[in-house]
């Protein structure tokens, strides 16, 4: 991905790897403004599963001249590296990194805001109910409450070798552009997830999804504290409105966006609501 638009704003980009207790290493992109406000808050973000950074553009370009920004690739997706296969990909794992990368990578004396999406987003919820580093503020688009992974699918899953995802990478592609999203509406976003399933990486895939199938945040989540924003989409029918007004219900200090779609929880708006919570922290 180019860096070229945030460059010419002034923003300094650059890219390095994280190494947590396990001995995975996670790719960190770093976005430094010229002139950050006084006081202004480093903003951690965790992207979704198999989510790209060209996905968040819009977003990452209403927020990378207020703050600097830490955008960690959790271990599931490529740009992660593994001594082997052999290592836990659960959301405790996950929130372990997040939780670690925070401690290294955000000064002390630094405030801390979360951004996530979707399994992110659930990550960094899990990792706020430990009582770690609390953050000034979360914002949070579509977590994932409770992990919803067809039963047949998970048994077809398996038995199957991860090299066959490519086979049934054309039905995948038909499902999130007829049912995940509108593709006469939403061509840029059906556009998006085809990257990030061209981009995937079978064989985590398949241990990410056995190891978080059993996962759920209920009971965790009136133990967070901290001011969340959930951010959710009408048309959105993976994260369904009416569990995202649960989520907020149970949480301590929850508050509810609603956004008109999918797209526009990557779109500027988004980026913009973002950016306005940061500035009142």
């Amino acid at each position: 991905m180019s860096f070229e638009t945030y460059e010419k704003a002034g923003i300094s980009v650059s890219q390095s790897y994280f190494g947590v207790s396990d001995g995975v290493e996670l790719l960190v992109t770093a976005f430094e403004p010229p002139q950050a406000m006084s006081g202004a808050p480093t903003l951690v973000f965790v992207p979704g599963w198999i989510s790209l950074l060209s996905g968040w553009h819009e977003v990452l370009n209403q927020l990378c001249p207020c703050c600097r920004v830490l955008y960690i690739e959790t271990r599931e997706k490529k740009s992660a590296r593994l001594p082997s296969l052999k290592r836990e990909f659960t959301v405790e794992r996950m929130a372990d990194d997040i939780i670690e990368a925070v401690e290294a990578l955000v000064p002390q004396d630094a405030p801390l805001c979360y951004a996530a999406s979707s399994l992110g987003a659930t990550v960094v919820l899990e990792a706020m109910s430990r009582q770690a580093r609390a953050p000034k503020a979360a914002m949070l688009v579509g977590p994932i409450a409770q992990m919803h992974f067809p039963a047949l699918g998970l048994a077809f899953a398996k038995i199957l070798h991860p090299s066959l995802f490519f086979v049934f990478k054309p039905w995948l592609k038909w499902y999130l552009a007829n049912i995940r999203c509108d593709k006469k509406k939403e061509p840029e976003q059906v556009a998006k997830y085809f990257a990030t399933i061209d981009a995937a990486e079978p064989a985590r895939l398949k241990k990410n999804a056995f190891a978080i199938r059993h996962y759920s945040l209920w009971e965790k989540l009136p133990k967070i504290g901290a001011p969340v924003t959930i951010l959710g989409a009408k048309t959105d029918k993976v994260h369904g409105l009416e569990t995202l007004e649960k989520i907020v219900a149970t949480l301590p200090a929850g508050q509810l966006e609603v956004l008109e779609s999918n797209k526009e929880t990557h779109s500027g708006r988004c980026g913009k609501i973002m950016a306005q919570i940061i500035a009142g922290v």
